[in-house]
């Protein structure tokens, strides 16, 4: 807890400054930084479980941030440095290929479109933090050599890509979350949504106003479809298994990239036609969510009544921060009530093995627990439910909160040990 109190802290500063970067006002970015700690998908699934994904998204904002400046002053060129190493050296993969793609598309941009050699810089700046992690990376290289992770069949190449359809739903709080997994489960929690402004945001600005766009926030639009992409499927890419871990940067992204062009572009005047379709689009999506969740009919009912009422607010007024903080925690606590206190799929972080008696552990250190399953996706999961994954020991859920552990979910087989 005290951990994930810490990370939100560094994460909600940095969304806010990289919001600052990218020429939001500051009342948005205020709002940016909100809707991204109260983000479903973080909570639910980083904070809970994957832990160093959550630590390592924490540093990535600020890491952009400071690259967009890298050029501007030898602080933002230093900090740009010190904030990549500090993402790639909490080591989780995906957060490290998110950072490169993104500095390298934004080098690539400024390179090409300035070709000076302070457009370099930004490209510097990955490659000194990237050479600065490599006491952290080098050794986790050797210890791909012994993992039983890095090759994937067609159970893991197929594993965790979240429905396209459903993805896409980020202004719906009670909207199934579907996604591919190798067993019957799904997921309970509406880990998709995002926030319900991204909707109106978006009907609601003045398409035919925009003219040049900064090159920081082209990318940021190029951010969104490549992430988006990447969604659905690089389980096959050696590693980079779970697809669905991408998401969580498409949805910080759109979020950036709504709040941008609504702070620029807003349409003080929308039409009938802009009205009617935002509408009807939250009304088609409602149904479908109560197709899909019948005995959720009043709670799906009442969000997208309130999504509606919030967004034709939006549209029409210049609504304070606090306003606009109020109707965010309303519709982010009507999400998460929805989806429970934590991610059914995965353990609850604060319990630990219960050991029987009958076991000798004599021989064991006392210092470690160690915790065997034969098969974590087996029919005790589906029919004990929660009483039976609460007890489940994962990854380093035990190292994190100072419990060495060795459980059978570890990546290094087991002469590695």
């Amino acid at each position: 807890g005290f951990l994930a109190v810490i990370h939100y802290g560094i994460l909600s500063s940095g969304v806010f400054f990289l919001s600052r970067t990218l020429g939001i006002s500051n009342k948005y970015s205020y709002i940016a930084a909100i809707t991204v700690v109260l983000n479903n998908f973080i909570f639910y699934w980083f904070a809970e479980s994957w832990f160093p994904e959550f630590s390592s998204i924490a540093f990535m904002v600020w890491a952009l941030a400071f690259v967009f400046r890298a050029k501007e002053s030898k602080w933002s060129f230093a900090a740009a440095v010190v904030a990549t190493y500090l993402t790639i050296t909490t080591g989780f993969p995906q957060t490290i290929v998110a950072l490169g793609l993104c500095g390298l598309i934004y080098s690539g941009v400024e390179i090409y479109q300035n070709r000076n050699l302070p457009s370099c810089l930004p490209f510097l700046s990955l490659c000194l933090g990237g050479m600065a992690a490599l006491i952290s990376v080098l050794p986790t290289l050797a210890m791909v050599l012994v993992s039983d992770r890095t090759t994937s069949d067609m159970t893991t190449a197929t594993s965790m890509i979240p429905s396209l359809g459903d993805l896409l739903v980020v202004f719906n709080p009670i909207h199934p979350s579907h996604i591919l997994y190798p067993t019957e489960r799904n997921v309970k929690a509406p880990i998709y949504y995002v926030a319900w402004f991204v909707l109106p945001a978006l009907i609601f600005i003045n398409w035919k106003a925009i003219r040049r766009i900064p090159q920081k926030n082209i990318c940021l639009f190029i951010y969104v479809i490549v992430f988006l992409v990447l969604t659905q499927g690089t389980g096959g890419i050696n590693v980079l298994k779970l697809p669905i871990r991408f998401a969580v940067f498409f949805q910080i992204f759109l979020t950036l990239s709504a709040l941008y062009l609504w702070t620029h572009y807003r349409d003080n005047k929308p039409s009938k036609a802009k009205i009617y379709s935002f509408a009807m689009i939250l009304i088609v999506t409602g149904v479908m969510s109560i197709l899909q969740y019948p005995h959720k009919i009043i709670g799906i009912s009442f969000a997208v009544g309130m999504c509606i009422y919030f967004g034709l607010k939006f549209a029409h007024k210049d609504l304070s921060l606090a306003k606009l903080v109020a109707m965010t925690l309303l519709l982010a606590v009507v999400s998460r009530v929805s989806g429970g206190g934590y991610n059914h799929m995965f353990p609850r972080a604060i319990f630990y093995p219960e050991i029987s008696s009958s076991i000798n552990l004599n021989t064991t250190d006392a210092n470690y627990n160690m915790y065997l399953v034969d098969d974590v996706y087996n029919d005790s999961w589906g029919t004990k439910g929660n009483n039976y994954i609460k007890y489940i020991w994962f990854g380093n859920m035990g190292l994190i909160s100072g419990h060495p552990s060795i459980n059978g979910y570890s990546p290094i087989k087991q002469y590695g040990l």
